[in-house]
């Protein structure tokens, strides 16, 4: 794994957690998983991304 990692979960975890979310059809549960990755990693641009998509 690259990249600074909290809690043994790096963003990239965060990022596939939010699209695991986005295929079942849980935009809601997407959302709040990207926003709690961006509580540890706020610079995160696809985690970013992703949480936009996710309300739209």
């Amino acid at each position: 794994m690259t990249g600074p990692e909290v809690d043994g979960r790096p963003a990239s975890a965060w990022l596939a957690a939010v699209r695991e979310s986005e295929r079942r059809g849980e935009l809601l549960a997407a959302y709040d998983i990207a926003e709690r990755g961006l509580e540890r990693y706020p610079d995160d641009v696809p985690l970013k991304h992703r949480a936009v998509l996710a309300l739209v």
